[in-house]
């Protein structure tokens, strides 16, 4: 049975994850919530950090033909 948590409940579950220095085991342990699931959400934080990086780069760093 999958259970859902609000995005408030995800962002403090990060927010341990960076105090602890990744470990996500600790977290999971001190939470209760899966590791897979500390782990996916740290990769789909990472990876709208790098989407909205590159969203935000000036068009000048575009490779010139």
């Amino acid at each position: 049975m999958s259970r859902r948590y609000s995005p408030d409940h995800k962002m403090l579950v990060l927010r341990l994850l960076a105090v602890n220095k990744g470990d996500a085991i600790r977290v999971s342990h001190f939470t209760g919530i899966p590791v897979r699931t500390i782990r996916d959400w740290d990769l789909q934080q990472r990876r709208a950090e790098a989407y909205r990086k590159a969203a935000m780069s000036p068009l000048s760093s575009r490779r010139q033909p």
